[in-house]
């Protein structure tokens, strides 16, 4: 199981989890106050995640500016089948290819 679970692991950086990427198959970064800027660092690493199947960003703090930061990194995804987010993004998340979203 290829997984990674950093929920409520506030103030850890992506960056250091960056050279896991190619591995992933399961991350959650649930509940750390990821904002706007956050989400952007997280884009540019979820397009390094070849097999990422499942996503937790819920609860956390970014706006319509992060979340279209992170629906442009997750477009490219061939392998993505779940993402769980806040009911307030979920709208957001809309249109993603082959993705379940739960709210």
């Amino acid at each position: 199981d290829k997984s990674i679970d950093l929920a409520c692991a506030k103030g850890i950086g992506a960056e250091r989890w960056g050279k896991l990427a190619s591995k992933i198959k399961i991350l959650k970064i649930s509940e750390n106050e990821i904002n706007d800027e956050g989400a952007a660092v997280w884009a540019t690493y979820l397009e390094k995640m070849p097999l990422l199947e499942q996503l937790d960003i819920s609860k956390n703090v970014f706006g319509k500016d992060g979340a279209s930061k992170l629906v442009e990194s997750l477009k490219k995804s061939k392998t993505l089948k779940e993402i769980r987010a806040k009911p307030v993004d979920s709208k957001l998340f809309v249109g993603l290819p082959e993705t379940v979203i739960v709210e």
